[in-house]
């Protein structure tokens, strides 16, 4: 078959059947090498979302402690509304940030609520050392109250290889790593 434009010849010609296997095994080929890296880069990129996630809840905490001149508390939070009391280390379930006016630490209705967090889903641990079991309170002068030094381990299906954490100081400043408080390797509490 063929076409006459401006006086030439041009020929159509299709793809053979071999091509075409080709052509798909070519691709399946490319995919298969592909694929890991893509799902390795999507789970580092959720886990950096997430860490950054909780260092913004700090830092708000840590602001508006200082800047409302009151005590404010993020405490962990299954319902978006009251804080978690069972004296567990898992985060992962959610948080909330709040003023936290007579300072017990446990929010009451009347006390404004400034960030719930949800869960995190999927495979994702956010445990924290026992310094930092259910609460952290953040005074007027944006200090950590508990007066020690603590840390939040972020984990996924990937393990402790792959870490992640928050380091959060005596005073009160919070700040991502890759290393435990005493600097050796993470691992998955």
């Amino acid at each position: 078959m063929y076409s006459m434009r401006h006086g030439l010849r041009v020929f159509a010609r299709g793809v053979t059947l071999i091509e075409l296997i080709i052509g798909i095994a070519v691709l399946g080929i490319l995919a298969a090498v592909a694929l890991p890296s893509f799902t390795e880069t999507i789970q580092s990129n959720t886990q950096t979302s997430q860490i950054n996630t909780l260092l913004s809840s700090l830092h708000l905490a840590r602001s508006e402690a200082i800047k409302r001149n009151s005590p404010v508390t993020l405490c962990k939070s299954n319902d978006n509304s009251t804080c978690n009391t069972d004296n567990d280390n898992h985060w992962e379930r959610g948080w909330i940030v709040f003023v936290d006016s007579d300072g017990n630490g446990t929010r009451a209705s009347a006390e404004e609520l400034l960030r719930a967090q949800s869960a995190m889903g999927g495979d994702t641990t956010l445990r924290s050392t026992t310094t930092f079991n259910n609460r952290i309170i953040y005074s007027a002068k944006g200090i950590n109250l508990s007066t020690t030094a603590g840390l939040f381990s972020l984990c996924d299906d990937r393990g402790a290889s792959d870490a992640r954490a928050v380091r959060i100081t005596a005073t009160g400043h919070s700040s991502a790593t890759h290393k435990s408080l005493n600097g050796s390797a993470l691992s998955c509490l």
